[in-house]
């Protein structure tokens, strides 16, 4: 079971790094959209998701040494994600929270592979 979260765990993050790309590309070309909007709250949701399951897996199965900054690197990601990509956000404040945060989700990604 472990095994398959862990998995799912890995896949989800791979495609939440993909969508964070398409989102803020999104916000490049319309940020004001409606459906940028619901594709935002899709994808935090699904962040959530990830926490989640990664949570989960650190307590069945925990790591150390340099794979501690996965999480570390991810939670920060997150936080941005969750209070800088408000709509009432200004959209110059959004794609940079979009850029940094993805260049952090990759980092996650890679730092989890450790």
């Amino acid at each position: 079971m472990l095994d398959e979260m862990i998995e799912l765990h890995s896949v989800l993050g791979l495609i939440l790094v993909i969508l964070a790309v398409l989102l803020l590309v999104a916000n490049l070309m319309n940020s004001r959209s409606t459906v940028v909007k619901r594709f935002r709250s899709v994808f935090i949701g699904l962040l959530d998701l990830q926490v989640l399951l990664g949570i989960i897996a650190f307590f069945i199965h925990p790591m150390s040494g340099l794979f501690i900054l996965h999480p570390v690197i991810m939670v920060v990601a997150v936080g941005i994600l969750h209070v800088m990509t408000k709509p009432s956000r200004s959209p110059s404040v959004r794609i940079g929270a979009y850029a940094s945060a993805t260049v952090l989700l990759i980092l996650g990604v890679l730092a989890g592979r450790l």
